[in-house]
C-alpha cells in the first residue's frame, strides 16, 4: 500500500495487517518520526523501516526513538549540486539490498532479546 503523507501512513497501518512498514522520513503533514510514535502508542508491533537520505550522525538514533526498528539510507547522485533540482536514481536492485540488511538487522535484535 502506497500513500501519499504521514496521517494516511497511520491510517492505513492502523486498517490492515502488515508484515513491515517502510517509512518515508520527510513525508508531508506528518513526518515519518510522528508517525511512528503515533503507531507505536497505538500498539502497532510490525517492524518499521525508516526510508530516507538522512545520513547525518544521529539520525539512527533518531529514529530508534521514534519506535522504528531499523533505517535504511538511500545514497543518491546528485547531477545538479548547488541547483534546485537533484536528480535521485536508486536501483531497485540497491534498494533490496538495503532493505534486506535493515530486516537482518530487526531479526538479529529479536532473537537477542
Amino acid at each position: 500500500t502506497l500513500v501519499g503523507d504521514g496521517a494516511a501512513a497511520i491510517e492505513a497501518a492502523r486498517g490492515q495487517a502488515f508484515d513491515v512498514v517502510l517509512m518515508d522520513m520527510q513525508m508531508p503533514g506528518v513526518d515519518g518520526l510522528a508517525a511512528a510514535r503515533a503507531l507505536r502508542a497505538a500498539g502497532a508491533t510490525m517492524p518499521i523501516v525508516a526510508v530516507t537520505a538522512n545520513a547525518m550522525a544521529g539520525d539512527a538514533a533518531l529514529c530508534r526513538e521514534a519506535g522504528m526498528d531499523a533505517t535504511l539510507t538511500i545514497d543518491f547522485p546528485a547531477t545538479a549540486i548547488g541547483q534546485q533540482q537533484i536528480s535521485m536514481r536508486v536501483t531497485p536492485a540497491a534498494f533490496r539490498a538495503g532493505l534486506a540488511d535493515a530486516l537482518d538487522d530487526v531479526r538479529g535484535r529479536d532473537r537477542a532479546e
